[in-house]
């Protein structure tokens, strides 16, 4: 039988203790982000028509990062104040009384796992008709935006990938352009002037929606947006996307997150 003396009990039990920490730690971390609530609370102006809400969250940090994406230069109040504000300001707005300082926006929830939160920010101006967007995941036991530099392995490769399918895309919708037509050869001189010179880089890694396997739950496919990062996106291809689908996910993504 073999036996401990004092000192080697000490380190024993040490071990002992920092483990059982290690491992209530991170299952109090996993419970926790199981049992945050997220939900969107709305409301409207009539004559004009105009949509706008606020998300809500029961954490705090999460709170905090979902309103840093706001357009709204607004004070990190609940949910129930800057809907009010929103809905004061924007009446002022209309009424002319001062300049705006405020725009309407909105929050979507894409999907929620018990590790993610993908969500989308869409946000307008009065006076313009072009929709732009913000699309964002944040990790749940953190309670910060999942960053390109965890998500995935490679970014070098990530964004050659993501260039040429951007570069493809366009060249493709040129081809069925003719310049003979007058509003055709506007949409050329935008495309070839503007967009297709595009290059990408990791902040634009942040616009991602991930799609999930209905039936399994797993990671199928993941979305990096570009409408919104300019108006002229949406007016010509109103939900500009490249999609990475989930084989050719696997060479990029961290597993850690593909296998979730």
């Amino acid at each position: 039988m073999i036996q401990l003396n004092r000192v080697q009990l000490k380190k024993l039990f040490y071990v002992i203790y920092i483990s059982v920490l290690v491992i209530s730690c991170k299952s109090y971390q996993e419970s926790h982000s199981k049992d945050i609530e997220i939900t969107v609370i709305e409301d409207t102006i009539v004559n004009p028509y105009i949509y706008f809400n606020e998300i809500k969250c029961s954490n705090n940090k999460l709170l905090t990062n979902l309103q840093s994406i706001s357009e709204n230069e607004m004070y990190f109040s609940s949910p129930e104040e800057r809907l009010q504000l929103k809905k004061e300001s924007l009446k002022a707005c209309l009424l002319k009384k001062n300049d705006c300082n405020i725009i309407p926006d909105s929050y979507r929830i894409l999907s929620k796992t018990s590790d993610v939160l993908n969500i989308e920010y869409s946000y307008s101006q009065i006076a313009n008709k072009d929709i732009f967007k913000k699309l964002r995941c944040f990790d749940l036991k953190t309670g910060n935006i999942l960053k390109p530099e965890i998500l995935f392995t490679d970014l070098p490769n990530v964004l050659n990938f993501v260039n040429n399918e951007y570069k493809s895309q366009w060249n493709n919708y040129l081809k069925n352009l003719d310049p003979k037509v007058e509003d055709e050869m506007d949409e050329i001189e935008i495309i070839k002037e503007h967009l297709i010179q595009k290059q990408f880089d990791e902040v634009d890694l942040l616009n991602i929606e991930l799609l999930y396997d209905l039936s399994s739950g797993k990671l199928n496919s993941l979305r990096i947006h570009y409408n919104g990062l300019g108006g002229q996106y949406s007016r010509i291809i109103p939900d500009g996307h490249i999609e990475i689908k989930r084989a050719v996910l696997q060479t990029y993504v961290n597993g850690n997150w593909i296998n979730q």
